[in-house]
């Protein structure tokens, strides 16, 4: 483009900073199967009693002129969707006996497709199907028979090794954690439920201008937004935001102008402080874009957020005057006063069936961080039973789309990184498992077959955080 391109000069400033290593091919042929999955599926978030996964990637199909096409925009759809239920009808064949299939050919209609397509989706359905193999296998069956005969069974072995089905949970009648009582060490009640997708970050001193970048949602107005700053000043302290609204992260064109607006921050305290800013939005299909900067003020720091995905940026001016942008980070900033809930941490949360944070009220089991590791968490069963293995799942924060891409750190810090495993049988506890190092959000571990009362989960310690986390703990007898 430097060297052919007719507007070469606009351009001779710039530099590459990432190329796909592949020609990512977002579509292709498609198998139709006993269901299409279509577009009304996606955006009405239709429930499916076969569902074995889900989506939630937004319907984003390509201009037919390209995504630079103008005027028009670059989709040609873009409409957001709720979580799609993805059936188990349409990963095999209507007329071909012993065919599945997953990936980007399975049975969706063009626009569908649009948000079947992305790899973490697929790979859930490429599970599906290899697990409904071995049930036909298994049971002699078609896929169909599968279908019509097993599909509960087919949920739940997709549920046992850790595929998420929206509205379906553990129900496995083997499972004696789902009948045990539970009770821990200690559990939080102060954890606030992360509804922000992130890790709680630092303060950030404003000691130069700082900017932030977040989505806008579906509101139409934004009358007031939240900042969650920290001051040091002895008496209260003006600050002024200044606030506009842009298009797509790529090409940035302002949709709104600067506005600005000015609050006090309280002494010698962190909190929100309310800004009206009061800026109509324009409709467009490629959704909108804040951005939210403060200038260089002396005193106050804001809180950052941290392992977010590429869709948020932080800022920081240069010496050149120009912005410097990071991805994967923010501060703190809500449109409308934040809700800050208490989420229940109790240990009860290991045996709900559900293995991910959903609410807050259905979390996970978090140790009191103000008392230090190790933490423990015990199951007593209703009856001795016997068993053979124990699995664990583990906090590596799935309700942040962010650790699927783009994070730079090694080890999710909420998840547990050295802990053992005991068995009682009655008489004697047993130590069957002493990890160290662990980074993995499932973890199972076998050893002979035992007569079980209990089982004791200890946490010594955690990839960074302060609380030791479980979010299911699950016994089995496996053949």
């Amino acid at each position: 483009m430097k060297n052919h391109w007719s507007k070469k000069d606009t351009i001779k400033n710039y530099k590459m900073i990432f190329t796909g290593i592949i020609n990512g091919r977002r579509e292709s042929r498609r198998l139709i199967g006993d269901y299409v999955l279509t577009q009304d599926d996606c955006t009405s978030g239709r429930n499916f009693d076969d569902a074995i996964s889900y989506s939630g990637w937004a319907l984003d199909i390509h201009h037919p002129k390209g995504i630079y096409s103008g005027k028009e925009g670059p989709l040609h759809c873009g409409a957001h969707v709720r979580m799609v239920r993805v059936p188990y009808r349409c990963l095999y064949s209507k007329n071909i006996d012993n065919l599945l299939f997953a990936g980007r050919n399975v049975s969706a209609t063009h626009i569908a497709i649009g948000t079947l397509r992305v790899q973490n989706t697929i790979a859930t359905l490429g599970q599906a199907a290899g697990t409904a193999a071995a049930l036909c296998i298994k049971h002699g069956e078609t896929p169909r028979g599968i279908y019509e005969r097993y599909i509960r069974e087919l949920q739940q072995t997709l549920i046992k090794n850790d595929q998420y089905i929206p509205g379906f949970k553990n129900e496995d009648p083997s499972d004696p954690c789902l009948t045990a009582k539970v009770s821990a060490s200690s559990f939080s009640k102060t954890e606030v439920y992360r509804n922000e997708f992130g890790t709680e970050g630092h303060l950030v001193p404003l000691d130069k201008p700082r900017l932030t970048v977040s989505g806008t949602g579906k509101s139409e107005v934004i009358e007031d937004i939240y900042l969650k700053l920290h001051s040091s000043h002895a008496e209260p302290y003006p600050v002024t935001v200044y606030v506009c609204v842009q298009g797509d992260l790529d090409t940035a064109p302002q949709f709104s102008d600067t506005v600005s607006a000015q609050a006090l921050v309280p002494p010698m305290s962190e909190g929100w402080v309310k800004f009206p800013i009061n800026i109509k939005l324009e409709k467009n299909n490629t959704g909108n874009y804040m951005r939210v900067w403060i200038n260089k003020t002396e005193g106050i720091s804001w809180r950052s957020i941290e392992n977010l995905s590429f869709y948020r940026l932080v800022g920081e001016m240069g010496d050149d005057n120009k912005w410097q942008m990071q991805t994967g980070k923010a501060y703190r900033v809500s449109i409308g006063e934040p809700v800050e809930v208490i989420a229940n941490c109790k240990p009860e949360n290991v045996i709900n069936g559900h293995s991910r944070i959903l609410s807050a009220d259905c979390y996970e089991w978090v140790s009191d961080p103000e008392q230090e590791l190790p933490q423990w968490i015990e199951v007593e069963f209703r009856k001795a039973m016997d068993i053979n293995m124990v699995s664990l799942v583990f906090d590596t924060d799935m309700t942040n789309p962010g650790t699927s891409r783009d994070i730079k750190i090694p080890n999710v810090p909420f998840c547990a990184k050295d802990y053992d495993v005991e068995i009682y049988d009655g008489y004697n506890w047993k130590k069957v498992a002493k990890i160290t190092d662990n980074f993995m959000r499932k973890r199972n571990h076998s050893f002979e077959t035992t007569v079980v009362k209990k089982i004791r989960v200890t946490v010594h310690s955690t990839c960074g955080d302060k609380s030791a986390r479980i979010t299911e703990i699950r016994a089995s007898l496996e053949k």
